[in-house]
């Protein structure tokens, strides 16, 4: 709307602009009534709130059961984070090729039944990392977890094996020249 400033004060605007215009300190629009966009987003977002609530009323968050994890609920990953495919064996068969810059899991239907003794290695046949997985190797606690993993950093990337849980520690290392040769 166009403001006109006349000796008689301000025509053809809105209470609040005219307000303004002339120095009022304190504006108090007028209620606007909502449009049925309005309306439609506040009924959308009511429903998803009660939706919300209801969903996490009804069963609320369930814990992990504590102690030694299920062998039917264990998985091997395989983390290779060098420029290289690897090869996963375990108990002595490849389970899969694992690409450059990949971590596949593997649950423990699509794997042998346990112990695992788990190996990633070069196509040419030499073994990188080595892992033993033992029923019941993997432990919930009340403040985390304890499972078995195993990393190298060579001067290609960082590879490791774990189960289950990821292995926490320091930022990969630099490896040595010629460490990821065949």
């Amino acid at each position: 709307m166009k403001l006109v400033v006349t000796s008689a004060g301000v025509k053809n605007a809105t209470p609040v602009e005219a307000a303004q215009c002339l120095g009022a300190s304190r504006v108090t629009p007028t209620e606007r009534q909502p449009t049925s966009t309005g309306r439609a987003f506040r009924a959308l977002l009511l429903v998803a709130l009660v939706l919300g609530a209801v969903a996490c009323g009804s069963t609320g968050p369930t814990a992990l059961p504590l102690g030694a994890v299920r062998d039917a609920d264990m998985s091997l990953t395989a983390n290779n984070e060098s420029d290289r495919t690897l090869e996963l064996f375990v108990n002595g068969g490849k389970i899969a090729d694992v690409g450059s810059k990949s971590s596949p899991m593997f649950k423990a239907q699509d794997l042998p039944p346990l112990p695992w003794a788990a190996e990633l290695r070069l196509p040419s046949g030499r073994t990188l990392l080595s892992l033993t997985i033992l029923s019941g190797s993997v432990v919930r606690t009340a403040n985390g977890s304890q499972s078995p993993g195993t990393r190298i950093d060579l001067s290609c990337g960082r590879i490791e094996l774990w189960a289950l849980y990821p292995l926490l520690g320091p930022a990969p290392g630099p490896g040595r020249p010629g460490d990821c040769g065949p």
